[in-house]
C-alpha cells in the first residue's frame, strides 16, 4: 500500500464524517422551514448542507485524486511497509491535517450559520459574545494549522527529524561511553 493510498483512505473516512456533520445539521434546518422571517437564512442552511453533501460525495468518489493533490511529489513508488521514518511522518501529518480539517469546515459552517442569523433582523443587529468572537478566531487559527499542516508536510518533518536527532553525533569518537570502553 502507497503513500497515496493511505491518505487516500483519510480522504474517504473524512468524506463520511462530513456527510454525517451534515445528516446531523438537517434536523435544525427543518425547524425554520415554517418561519416567514427565516426563509433568507433557510436558503443559506439548505445551500451549506447541499454543498456538504456534493462536497462529502465528490470525496467519497475521487479520494486517490485529492491523495495525489496534497502528497508531495518525490518520484517514489515505494510501498508504506518500505518506508522510512520521514515518509511514514509526512503520511501521518497529512492524515492528522485532514482528521483537523473536518473540525475546521464544521465550526466554519457554524459560524457561518450564526453570522447569517446575525444579520437577518432588519434594523438591528445581534452582537457576538466576547467568547463567539474568541471561537471565531480560532477556527481561524485551526484553519491555519491545517493549511501548514497539508501544505507543509514534508517541511515540519524534516524539522521533527532534525530537532529529534538534534542532540546524537554520528561519530561514536566523541562519545566518553565509547572511549573509556576502548
Amino acid at each position: 500500500m502507497g503513500k497515496d493510498e493511505i491518505v487516500a483512505i483519510a480522504v474517504r473516512l473524512f468524506s463520511v464524517a462530513l456527510a454525517i456533520y451534515g445528516l446531523k445539521n438537517l434536523p435544525g434546518m427543518v425547524a425554520y422551514f415554517n418561519q416567514e422571517e427565516m426563509q433568507g437564512a433557510v436558503y443559506a442552511f439548505t445551500g451549506i448542507t447541499v454543498l456538504i453533501f456534493v462536497i462529502a460525495l465528490l470525496l467519497w468518489h475521487f479520494p486517490l485524486s485529492v491523495a495525489k493533490k496534497i502528497i508531495p511529489k518525490n518520484n517514489s513508488t515505494i510501498k508504506a511497509t518500505e518506508w522510512n521514518s520521514n515518509e511514514l511522518l509526512i503520511c501521518g501529518l497529512i492524515i492528522l491535517g485532514v482528521y483537523f480539517l473536518f473540525y475546521v469546515v464544521s465550526d466554519a459552517i457554524y459560524w457561518f450559520y450564526v453570522w447569517k442569523y446575525s444579520i437577518s433582523f432588519e434594523g438591528s443587529r445581534i452582537e457576538l459574545n466576547i467568547d463567539q468572537v474568541a471561537s471565531i478566531y480560532a477556527t481561524i487559527g485551526e484553519f491555519v494549522v491545517v493549511i501548514i499542516l497539508l501544505l507543509g508536510s514534508s517541511g515540519i518533518a524534516n524539522l521533527i527529524m532534525k530537532l529529534r536527532h538534534a542532540g546524537i553525533n554520528p561519530s561514536n569518537q566523541s562519545n566518553p561511553a565509547v572511549a573509556k570502553k576502548k
